[in-house]
């Protein structure tokens, strides 16, 4: 098992919440989409752990944890409407980091893409429009559920940024 230690916190990881389990895809997709792959394996490691099964409470599924209806905007959005398989690593990696890019084409930072990923677009906006774009601070998130993932994501982004430099 190998430890490291990050903000004074020590963090235990297997082979599987390392991001050179999936590689390859997050590689080739963070290319293809213009999406830091520090940021992609963030993303994976706050939402599944690298488990590609994982399936939450709510109904999101696989590494990047879609959620049924997002798959099926990305699906379309990608001309991929049939026979694929959320669980496939490579096309749930595809997906998620395309919609990664789509976010980040829509807000003007990264704490905002992270709490648009978490919290949905519209749920995002709709605090923007009553906060403004001081959202990314933390102090003005509403839900607790997305200040604690926006937390996880940044400080997964600095570590895989600081240890892999992807």
């Amino acid at each position: 098992m190998i430890s490291f230690t990050l903000f004074g916190i020590i963090y235990f990881a297997n082979e599987y919440s390392t991001p050179e389990v999936f590689s390859e895809h997050v590689s080739r997709y963070s290319f293809m989409y213009g999406v830091d792959a520090n940021l992609a394996y963030a993303v994976i490691k706050a939402e599944s752990g690298f488990d590609e099964d994982e399936v939450s409470r709510k109904g999101a599924r696989g590494l990047m944890q879609l959620m049924p209806a997002t798959e099926k905007f990305i699906a379309e959005e990608l001309n991929e409407e049939r026979g694929y398989d959320i669980f496939d690593p490579e096309i749930n990696i595809k997906f998620g980091v395309w919609y990664l890019s789509y976010l980040t084409e829509k807000f003007e930072s990264r704490e905002l893409v992270i709490a648009a990923y978490n919290a949905g677009e519209g749920t995002v906006r709709k605090w923007m429009s009553a906060y403004g774009t001081e959202l990314g601070c933390l102090c003005h998130i509403p839900y607790p559920e997305t200040k604690r993932y926006l937390r996880n994501v940044l400080k997964f982004f600095e570590l895989y940024r600081n240890k892999y430099n992807y």
